[in-house]
């Protein structure tokens, strides 16, 4: 445990594993609100409510494909990383 974590700890009358989780918590937290706010972003920006949908709308050329395929697979790796955020906060619980 670094001094620092100590000397906190002290100040706040916590254990140190007390805060160095809470940190985590709030971090994670933290974390999965900037994601859902990016992929908000994309749902709003092609009007479409799932990356499904912007398959959908792809496939169709309802929206030009470039920059719509790069967005798509962002919007794919946030879902993902969304996914393993959520995973980690339960096991926080």
């Amino acid at each position: 445990m670094s001094p620092l974590v100590s000397q906190i700890s002290k100040a706040l009358h916590v254990s140190p594993n007390d805060l160095i989780r809470s940190g985590i918590f709030s971090y994670v937290e933290r974390e999965i609100r900037l994601t859902e706010e990016d992929i908000a972003d994309l749902r709003e920006k092609y009007l479409a409510p799932s990356r499904h949908a912007l398959l959908r709308k792809i496939k169709s050329n309802k929206v030009a494909g470039h920059p719509a395929w790069e967005d798509l697979i962002a919007w794919e790796n946030l879902e993902s990383h969304l996914n393993t955020l959520q995973k980690t906060l339960k096991k926080l619980d």
